[in-house]
């Protein structure tokens, strides 16, 4: 299966198979009637040259005669044609990187988009960039509980707050009152005091209801590890990136100074900084414009790199969305920044839902040409008009997507 060239686990197998690797052969997309996956035959030698050659198989007719399949790996330079593409690659290539972009971008396209001078990484924007805290170690269900049970139901009102703990919580991808105040969660106010019985500080002690919760607590065995990780997770935030999704891809953004306790299966963005200075640009446009980016078929397409797997938003972590870049808003004008919001704004109101495999046909289509504008007049890519970069990029994170198995979505 191709999904070995670009998960985590094919690594091993990449790092074993590096010094004999002659050429990897990837058959079409549904190729094998009946099958979700995309196959790749890999052709090993005794003697291998000092490349390794990727060809991509686009047009099945070629496959009706291997002799012309031989033909095509004789050559040594990387081939764009119509019914195949042909990458040499160098055969010191990098085991841990997602060799199946030699596959479907042999001419290098995102990594040029990545290298261009008007793109920074979101650290350059937001100050904080981090994972919410609170459902660490299995504490779901105590710090989301049932209020209408005991000992939750005591629970002093300073001590709840409204919290999100699903990642599947809104189809509003700017969020409203509503989306934030969906579930109830608690609130502690301080750590774990492993100096008193329960946990909790004396000083707590006239607020009955906080330490029959505590009390209740200490029969899990993580208790104080819930707890600590939980304490100070009642956040603000500008942008929210859910982690535990495998088909949908969302990101939200926030205009209410609401605070939320926000589970583990989020990041968040907040610390707004070095925004555009232009006075009829607001800051919470320029914030609007970035969520904008990371949910268009460009931001994706990132999330899919540099997670490198099969999973999704599944298995994102901090390190991965550091890497993240966004155009400099510092750079755009006013009018670039004003109608990428409002193809946004529209986008929500339809609420409409993504996975990523839609190609030209995606919902995201007027996101998509009002980002690719933008990068466009700036740098072609190689590309002749615009419509060309935006379908090449939608088609690219198609086949990033593809080897995911729908019956588990």
């Amino acid at each position: 299966m191709t999904k070995f060239l670009n998960n985590k686990d094919g690594e091993h197998l990449k790092a074993f198979l590096l010094d004999k690797i002659e050429a990897v052969v990837s058959y079409p997309r549904d190729y094998f009637e009946g099958f979700s996956v995309t196959t790749v035959i890999v052709i090993l030698s005794k003697e291998p040259s000092s490349h390794i050659k990727f060809l991509n198989i686009l047009e099945p007719d070629l496959l009706e005669n291997p002799a012309d399949i031989q033909e095509v790996l004789q050559n040594n330079t990387t081939t764009i044609g119509t019914n195949y593409t042909l990458k040499i690659a160098d055969r010191n290539i990098d085991p841990s990187t997602n060799w199946k972009l030699y596959l479907t971008d042999p001419e290098d396209k995102f990594e040029k988009l990545q290298t261009l001078d008007f793109l920074e990484s979101l650290d350059t924007f937001f100050g904080t960039i981090q994972r919410g805290g609170a459902e660490n170690s299995g504490g779901s269900k105590i710090i989301y509980p049932d209020f209408n049970n005991s000992p939750f139901k005591e629970l002093e009102e300073e001590f709840v707050s409204f919290g999100i703990k699903g990642s599947r919580h809104s189809r509003n991808y700017i969020l409203t009152e509503n989306d934030l105040n969906i579930e109830k969660a608690i609130h502690f106010p301080d750590r774990y005091d492993a100096d008193f019985d329960n946990g909790l500080h004396s000083s707590y002690d006239t607020k009955t209801g906080l330490y029959g919760v505590f009390e209740h607590g200490n029969t899990n065995t993580s208790w104080q590890k819930i707890v600590n990780a939980a304490y100070r997770n009642q956040i603000e935030f500008d942008i929210l990136i859910p982690r535990a999704q495998r088909a949908k891809h969302s990101c939200y953004f926030n205009p209410l100074n609401e605070k939320i306790v926000l589970s583990t299966n989020f990041f968040y963005l907040s610390g707004f900084q070095n925004g555009n200075t232009d006075s009829s640009v607001s800051e919470e446009l320029q914030k609007k414009f970035i969520t904008a980016y990371l949910l268009s078929s460009f931001g994706q397409i990132q999330h899919e790199i540099n997670s490198n797997n099969q999973e999704g938003l599944r298995k994102m972590e901090g390190f991965h969305i550091v890497q993240f870049k966004v155009p400099d808003i510092r750079q755009l004008t006013p009018n670039e920044i004003q109608t990428v919001t409002n193809t946004f704004d529209a986008l929500n109101a339809s609420q409409a839902t993504f996975k990523g495999d839609e190609g030209i046909n995606t919902p995201r289509k007027d996101l998509d040409l009002a980002i690719g504008q933008i990068i466009f007049e700036r740098n072609n890519l190689g590309f002749d008009n615009l419509e060309q970069l935006v379908q090449f990029f939608q088609l690219f994170l198609a086949e990033l997507v593809d080897e995911r198995n729908p019956s588990k979505w």
